[in-house]
């Protein structure tokens, strides 16, 4: 099931929709669907989209991820 989440996560990244984006990377977090692209990517949408709480999950999602395993997020 993350595996279609990752790939449907690239797939509007890679299309620049930030809503989209910000939409999937949240859903996952409710899941609990967990994933090094999942954090950076809400990070980067957020931003664009000035939400400071998603914001500030995603940077909360990446350092979990560099904890667990400091090579897994460059």
């Amino acid at each position: 099931m993350i595996e279609k989440s990752i790939q449907s996560l690239i797939d509007q990244h890679m299309a620049g929709d930030d809503c989209a984006v910000l939409a999937l990377t949240q859903q996952m977090d409710v899941r609990e669907q967990w994933h090094p692209y999942q954090g950076i990517m809400m990070a980067e949408a957020a931003a664009r989209l000035c939400d400071r709480g998603a914001l500030h999950r995603g940077l909360d999602l990446i350092r979990m991820f560099h904890e667990q395993a400091p090579d897994s997020v460059a």
